[in-house]
This record gives C-alpha cells, sequence and structure tokens, in this order.
C-alpha cells in the first residue's frame, strides 16, 4: 500500500476542554497529511466543549464525535481503538498540539513499522520555557525511548493498527500509569520499532489539578502494576532500576500532595512496604537533582526519616510559591 493510501486514525479524548479545543483540533485538521480519521471523544464534559466540537464536526467530514458520560481518557482511548477504521492509530490530548506536518513526516517513515516514536516538546506555560525529548535518528531500543523519558506517551507514538485492537490494553481500575502499562504491553509485542529525532508535539505543562500535584489514590496499587509491567518488558537490567527509582520518587513525593490525609505513621507504613523492600534505591541512578535528593535521603532506609525530610521539602516547596518554579527551570534545563 501506498504511503498516502494508509489511512491514520486520530483518537482526541475532551473532558472539559472547551479553551483548548481550537488550538488543538486546527492543528490536526490543517495536517498537511491529509488522509485521516479523526475520532474526538467528548467524555462528559460539562463546559462549552461539545457545543465547540459539534463545529468542527460541521466543517471537517472526517471527524467522529462520540458523546458519552464521563468514563475517564484512558476509556476513551480503549474506545477510540475499537471504533477506528485507520491503518494506523494514534493519539492528542485535547490540552496539546501538533506541527502541522507531523503526520506527513512520520507515515513518510512508517513503512513496515509496527510503532513509530517522535520527539515531544515539553512546554512550560507559565515559566515560558520549553525542553526537548528525542532520541537519536533509528536508535530504536527501548532502553534508549526510557532513558529520555519519552517511552511513556502515547501521543508521540504511531501504532499499527493491528498490534492494539480487538485487545484491551488500557487498564480501567485505577488513574495513574495507564499509558505506561499500555506501552509496556504494546512494545512486549512489536517487532519493528522506529524513532526519528524531529520535535512533532507539544506537551503543555499548565499549573493546575494533575497526579502530578494531586494525591493518586490506591498508589501503592498503581505502583505494584507499574513495577510488574516495567520488570517484564525490561527484566532485571539498569533501565529497569534506573526508570523505578524515579517511580518510586514520585510514589515517595505524591504522598505529601494536598488532598492526602495520611496520618505521619501511615505514611511511613506505606515507605516502608512499597519502596525499601527491594534493590531499587540502592541501584538505580538518579538523572537530575530531584532524583539525587531522593536517592539520597531514600539510601537510609528509615522510612521515618524519609517522610520526616520530604515534609520539610514539601513545605519549602509550598512557601517558596514562584520562585520555586525558577529553582526548577534551573535544574531541568541543566
Amino acid at each position: 500500500m501506498k504511503r498516502e493510501e494508509m489511512l491514520l486514525s486520530v483518537i482526541i479524548p475532551v473532558y472539559n476542554g472547551e479553551s483548548y479545543i481550537d488550538k488543538c483540533l486546527n492543528s490536526v485538521i490543517k495536517q498537511t497529511y491529509r488522509n485521516l480519521e479523526i475520532i474526538i471523544i467528548n467524555d462528559g464534559s460539562k463546559d462549552k466543549s461539545l457545543e465547540r466540537l459539534n463545529y468542527y464536526k460541521s466543517i471537517d467530514s472526517r471527524i467522529v464525535l462520540v458523546d458519552q458520560c464521563n468514563k475517564g481518557s484512558s476509556q476513551s482511548r480503549q474506545y477510540g481503538i475499537d471504533i477506528a477504521k485507520g491503518d494506523y492509530i494514534t493519539f492528542v490530548d485535547i490540552d496539546d498540539y501538533i506541527e502541522l506536518n507531523t503526520y506527513e513526516i512520520a507515515m513518510n517513515e512508517i513503512s513496515d513499522i509496527d510503532i513509530l516514536t517522535f520527539g515531544v516538546s515539553c512546554d512550560f506555560e507559565k515559566e515560558k520555557y520549553s525542553l526537548a525529548r528525542n532520541v537519536l535518528q533509528n536508535d530504536n531500543s527501548v532502553k534508549s525511548l526510557f532513558e529520555n523519558e519519552i517511552f511513556n506517551f502515547v501521543w508521540n507514538k504511531i501504532y499499527r493498527s493491528s498490534l492494539i485492537k480487538n485487545k484491551k490494553l488500557f487498564p480501567s481500575d485505577f488513574n495513574q500509569g495507564e499509558d505506561l502499562i499500555f506501552n509496556c504491553l504494546v512494545f512486549k509485542k512489536a517487532k519493528n520499532i522506529k524513532t526519528i529525532p524531529n520535535i512533532m508535539y507539544h506537551y503543555i505543562y499548565r499549573q493546575k489539578d494533575t497526579m502530578i500535584n494531586t494525591f493518586t489514590l490506591n498508589n501503592d496499587l498503581v505502583l505494584q502494576e507499574k513495577r510488574k509491567y516495567v520488570y517484564d518488558l525490561l527484566q532485571d537490567n539498569e533501565t529497569y532500576y534506573n526508570y523505578m527509582l524515579k517511580e518510586y520518587e514520585v510514589f515517595t513525593i505524591n504522598l505529601f500532595m494536598k488532598n492526602n490525609n495520611m496520618s505521619f505513621s501511615k505514611k511511613a507504613s506505606m515507605i516502608s512496604n512499597n519502596i525499601l523492600k527491594d534493590d531499587v534505591i540502592k541501584k538505580g541512578v538518579p538523572n537530575n537533582l530531584y532524583g539525587k535528593i531522593f536517592k539520597t535521603i531514600g539510601s537510609s532506609y528509615n522510612a521515618y526519616f524519609i517522610v520526616i525530610c520530604y515534609w520539610i521539602l514539601n513545605v519549602a516547596k509550598r512557601s517558596l510559591g514562584n520562585v520555586y518554579l525558577r529553582i526548577r527551570k534551573v535544574i531541568y534545563k541543566k
């Protein structure tokens, strides 16, 4: 099949995305690669998203619009996969956008490929700076994707449809880490993986409630699932330990989010039972200052000491306000 004959299904879940719809959808419908099926799932939005989406459906016949009660982004994506007709499938989040030639470049590279991965620009909206995340041309190892922190994302990848259709790959019983698990399952089955260095997707960091600043319910169970699937893909190697060190750091930080009412002793118990019983802290190598702080504190293997340290760090972070954002910029851009 010729490249221009291949249909690409683009799945876009929407929940209260009224403010972002125009920029996102214009970046998709104006793609230089025209053979698209644009599947938009309005996931129970309470704002005027549906009204705006109906407008775009009226001006572009390639749009398939589904209106459903709120089920979450994972189930919305899964439904999008179920109804997709494309030879290949990709994803876009409604508060992000893509370069106008993203799919033309990607589809030119995708012959006989199961998964194609491309670069991402992480754009910090309030702080007004961006970080590029990509890998070298044809560095097709899963290790490289983990090391460059672009393995987890589903929206900077294009998947062969037959690899993901008729399967339930997105977990539906928790609200964090679903994309990681999806990719672990899909990459394990993929035979031909290709990466290109082009920065073509803009992931927008906004100051709002996300899993980064809101406590994840059942975060111990989420961590167990992540550990299981990452280990199944990577096995017992340095990439596994380095990646899980970062997940252990996220787990610890998450215990101190504003809506977590756990007692001091309960937090210590969570740390003791979930991150101090294996060799991840000992063997993992941190990739930034945050990771080095975590490894230094965690190497005490004293759960109460870790809780005290992260309580102090969390108080300091909240007290610093915008100063913290400037410090974070320096750390990230090193």
